[in-house]
């Protein structure tokens, strides 16, 4: 399947080409899921893993996030990334990522109903957190 690349910043993300922009940050998928991304931080020094880790949980914790799965990987890209999935008491499904390159933190959350989430859905959104890159002008 062919994509498009939407550059953010410091970084950027492959883009299915039938997820059109509901803002200049905000994707929906055929199924109606979300998919946006905010810049957190730029920072003048690096950002450790054990501070990512514990970010990371706060915010899932401030969402009511039922975390099923909590993960730390090292991308091919040198970006660390820590990434979450579960249920919120409002019954959607969450899939979040906190993503770190030198002093750098972004966030990609993807949210839609619990009864709506479809596996191809799901496969293009970790297709998104997997391929996040950082741009060349910031390499």
């Amino acid at each position: 399947m062919s994509r498009h690349r939407a550059k953010r910043g410091w970084f950027s993300i492959d883009l299915p080409p039938d997820w059109p922009a509901s803002s200049p940050d905000s994707w929906v998928s055929p199924w109606g899921g979300v998919l946006e991304v905010r810049e957190v931080l730029h920072s003048s020094s690096s950002i450790d893993a054990d501070s990512l880790v514990e970010l990371h949980e706060n915010w899932c914790r401030s969402r009511h996030l039922h975390s099923h799965e909590t993960r730390i990987e090292q991308l091919p890209s040198e970006i660390l990334m820590v990434r979450s999935y579960g249920e919120t008491r409002q019954d959607e499904f969450l899939m979040v990522g906190h993503f770190c390159w030198g002093g750098h933190l972004v966030r990609l959350s993807f949210h839609t109903g619990l009864g709506g989430l479809r596996d191809e859905e799901l496969a293009e959104v970790l297709a998104v957190f997997f391929e996040l890159i950082p741009s060349e002008t910031h390499l």
